[in-house]
């Protein structure tokens, strides 16, 4: 009875206290397809069909999940061979800023088009025969649908961030079905999961050949979307054909294309006050930025030096032998063009996200504890002065008056300009003020192991 209670366990501990990532895999590895999701433009969390008979499965819905435990220390010694000297960005071989070679793909991309253009050769060269990807579909057009790509249409469609919730790892199914090897791309936390089932020996993992990932600040819920349409008077989510996150010039817009022709567009950085008001919270409890345990991580190269050029670069960390080779053979073929840098860099592009994902998430989680909620567990903890723990704590309660009811009402009532340059101006005097104190505290980074 095992899988009966590993699905109570679930059910109750996991999805009803806070602690689902939402990354899709207890639906796509269940073998009675007694999971599935509901309310995906809202909540989007797994329901759990009665009438369905648990099966032979030896609960690997609850093994396989990432949502309560994530055990970094076993998951680095399987995947990297050790764990690493710096848990601020996870073990890497080398660091590069990539960007894609044809200017279609690279201009289509939320940064350097680095991911597609590696995925195209991927399948041309047949290293896979097939990309499991989020795509915009247009008879679907509010909820990414995954996919298993297997030509360079399918390819384009999968292009720029999807920053809603979006359960990928739903086609876990399909792909233990598939006839050929897949590589994917995913999110922290539903490559935490796919290590997971690799540790455990899931035939699935037979299938995937390669994992890139993905850098990851925060998953929003798709009432982002929602009140961004209702703030221009819209309702009607019928009248939608398209949402980008990240469309046109680097690095983008939020951009609504309506049934009628009309394009309702916010610039990208004023498109970030979502994130205060509508994120995920248990996206904001991953201690994990930059795709630690994937074979290649790709995030946007924040530095001025690229910044100021207003073209997309992507920065790469390839940290595993098979995402060595596989970087290697873009490369060469050149498909990808790259300029080798180094970590101090890497830290440098994403020191303030560093910091929120390594220091401030601690402050979070003890918040969520002394509020009698459930927390997951890494392996290890940070150690934290007193004023980071401080900081934290500021930062963790102006997120939770963020996410409540009043807030959003508030922000609602606001002009949508207003708001997007009111957050972007504290947000660029915070950056600015602390930017040079941020590298130096992150770079002093140090865990505790449990």
């Amino acid at each position: 009875m095992k899988q009966h209670e590993a699905l109570i366990h679930l059910k109750h501990h996991i999805i009803d206290g806070g602690l689902c990532t939402r990354c899709g895999t207890c639906v796509g590895i269940c073998p009675a397809e007694k999971l599935h999701f509901t309310d995906l433009l809202d909540q989007c969390l797994p329901a759990i069909d009665d009438s369905i008979s648990c099966g032979d499965c030896d609960g690997i819905c609850l093994d396989a999940c990432p949502g309560a435990k994530v055990d970094f220390a076993v998951l680095n010694r399987s995947v990297m061979g050790c764990i690493p000297e710096n848990m601020l960005l996870g073990s890497a071989r080398s660091w590069h800023v990539s960007w894609a070679d044809d200017p279609a793909i690279r201009d289509a991309g939320a940064s350097g088009g680095a991911i597609t253009a590696m995925a195209r050769h991927l399948l041309e060269a047949n290293i896979v025969q097939g990309i499991a990807c989020l795509i915009d579909h247009p008879d679907e057009p509010l909820r990414p649908r995954p996919v298993i790509a297997q030509d360079l249409e399918t390819l384009r469609q999968s292009q720029q961030s999807k920053y809603s919730l979006a359960p990928l790892n739903t086609i876990l199914r399909e792909i233990a079905q598939f006839d050929g090897q897949v590589a994917i791309v995913a999110l922290p936390d539903q490559v935490h999961s796919l290590r997971k089932l690799e540790e455990l020996g899931h035939p699935v993992m037979n299938k995937i050949a390669v994992i890139l990932g993905s850098y990851c600040g925060a998953v929003q819920h798709f009432t982002a979307i929602t009140a961004f349409l209702r703030k221009h008077g819209l309702r009607d989510l019928d009248a939608v054909t398209k949402v980008e996150y990240r469309a046109g010039n680097w690095p983008g817009k939020l951009r609504v294309t309506m049934r009628d022709g009309r394009t309702l567009e916010l610039d990208k950085f004023y498109a970030n006050y979502m994130t205060l008001f509508y994120s995920v919270e248990r996206s904001m409890l991953c201690v994990d930025l930059s795709n630690e345990l994937a074979d290649i991580s790709f995030g946007d190269a924040w530095a001025p030096r690229y910044e100021e050029r207003q073209e997309g670069f992507s920065l790469l960390a390839v940290r595993t032998e098979r995402g060595e080779a596989i970087f290697r053979a873009c490369s060469e073929a050149g498909v990808i063009h790259n300029e080798e840098t180094d970590l101090d860099d890497a830290i440098s592009m994403h020191s303030h996200g560093l910091y929120n994902k390594k220091y401030a998430v601690w402050s979070r989680m003890r918040l969520r504890r002394w509020m009698g909620k459930p927390i997951p567990d890494y392996g290890y903890t940070a150690r934290c002065t007193p004023r980071q723990q401080a900081v934290g704590f500021f930062l963790a309660l102006v997120f939770w008056a963020g996410r409540t009811a009043l807030a959003r009402a508030i922000v609602q009532m606001l002009p949508l300009e207003l708001t997007g340059r009111a957050f972007l101006f504290v947000r660029k005097r915070w950056r600015n003020a602390t930017r040079p104190k941020r590298n130096e505290q992150v770079k002093r980074y140090d865990v505790i192991w449990k």
